[in-house]
């Protein structure tokens, strides 16, 4: 009861602050085994008083609203959904009025050494009773109370939606849920637990699918060729004039191969180059032909006159 008359009746009149999910973690929520959890509470065993009025047939019993079933369950959307089912009072047709409230105590880790002092929840899920304009609210446990009131989406009858990660599960964890229904009248709270506090509160297993890690991808390197062989040309150099030791090492140089010819020239001395097949500043793969004089051309010998 400490925990309830901390608490008190929380005003409709806070501000509103939206309640928006962060970004999407990089694992998944997958459907919980079971999918959807219930509970059926008995009936009449909220806590309440009598009042007498003029004549005993004006004895009426004032209780806290009556849970008789609470279900919840985790969609595709990887928001957890609670609603509850009220046994209303004859003639009543809303299920909350003003001073009546009903609260969800979450324990995100179903650890009741750890988080507030109700079932050990670490949030609470406060749906404020206003005569049919019925208001639903997040708050925090900051260690001494629930704090940090935000408004989210109300569900059902008298229950919410909320996103998983809205209340920091992004991991597999199983969710305790206990529902509280209140009446605040002549400064006493009186209260309807499900389940109550001898029995275990509602378990949810709550599962995480982690995307497999995308394939490792190992570059194949290219299919090697095999090197294109290739003829070194020669651009022959100038050679004439030159002698023949002078005409090879100036081929050599120009990555040329030689073969010698020679023949006989009365203008170019013996020894020395006469020209080149093919010809200076021409390109070729095949050997230069380097025609070397040979001197000039010997002279026939006159046949003597014969004798007779």
């Amino acid at each position: 009861m400490r925990k309830d008359r901390i608490l008190g009746l929380i005003s409709v009149g806070c501000a509103f602050v939206a309640l928006v999910a962060p970004t999407a973690a990089s694992a998944a929520c997958a459907a919980p085994s079971p999918a959807a959890v219930a509970h059926d509470d008995p009936a009449t065993d909220a806590e309440g008083f009598e009042v007498t009025g003029d004549t005993p047939d004006d004895a009426a019993i004032v209780t806290a609203p009556e849970i008789t079933r609470v279900t919840g369950g985790l969609d595709a959307a990887c928001a957890i959904t609670y609603d509850s089912t009220l046994a209303l009072p004859p003639g009543e047709t809303e299920p909350l009025v003003e001073r009546e409230s009903l609260r969800y105590y979450l324990d995100v880790d179903a650890n009741p050494a750890t988080g507030g002092t109700v079932t050990g929840a670490e949030w609470l899920v406060l749906v404020d009773g206003a005569n049919g304009a019925d208001s639903t609210w997040l708050l925090r446990w900051n260690g001494s109370v629930f704090a940090e009131q935000r408004a989210i989406a109300p569900a059902g009858t008298v229950g919410f939606t909320l996103p998983l990660a809205a209340i920091g599960i992004q991991q597999p964890t199983t969710l305790g849920v206990r529902v509280h229904s209140r009446l605040v009248s002549g400064g006493m709270s009186y209260v309807d637990l499900a389940p109550d506090r001898a029995v275990p509160q509602m378990l949810l297993p709550l599962q995480w699918t982690v995307p497999a890690p995308p394939p490792v991808v190992v570059p194949v390197p290219p299919a090697s060729t095999p090197p294109v062989k290739t003829t070194p040309t020669c651009v022959v150099p100038s050679l004439r004039g030159k002698t023949l030791a002078a005409a090879r090492i100036a081929a050599t140089k120009a990555s040329c191969k030689t073969k010698v010819v020679r023949r006989a020239s009365r203008k170019v001395r013996r020894g020395r180059v006469i020209t080149t097949t093919p010809a200076a500043g021409m390109r070729t793969i095949d050997p230069v032909t380097v025609i070397v004089s040979s001197g000039p051309p010997k002279r026939k010998k006159k046949r003597s006159p014969s004798t007779s």
